[in-house]
């Protein structure tokens, strides 16, 4: 989270932690984000790539996070292996101590 007037981002906090028996499930986060890689100048053919992720973060509480992300990748003919159009699954999980 970005904190305007410390100028600098900041760990979430969850309204309400998650707990087994209470009714917190701490926080959830929807990321997206589009990438694009031109290896391709003048006399060089490196070829063209897109890639596209999406992805989900869960915060139990303000010091563990769990994150999933799925990215496809799109390259072109021109690539160092032609039209490898890969499928990417991310898991990570962090705690903060």
């Amino acid at each position: 989270v970005f904190n305007p007037k410390k100028h600098m981002f900041t760990r979430v906090k969850p309204a309400n932690n998650f707990s087994l028996g209470g009714s917190g499930w701490g926080a959830l986060e929807i990321a997206a984000r589009y990438e694009t890689l031109d290896l391709t100048d003048n006399t060089i053919t490196g070829g063209e790539l897109d890639r596209y992720t999406a992805g989900i973060n869960w915060h139990p509480n303000q010091y563990t996070r769990f994150m999933l992300n799925y990215a496809m990748v799109d390259s072109d003919q021109n690539a160092a292996i032609p039209n490898d159009d890969s499928h990417v699954i991310g898991i990570r999980a962090q705690v903060d101590f």
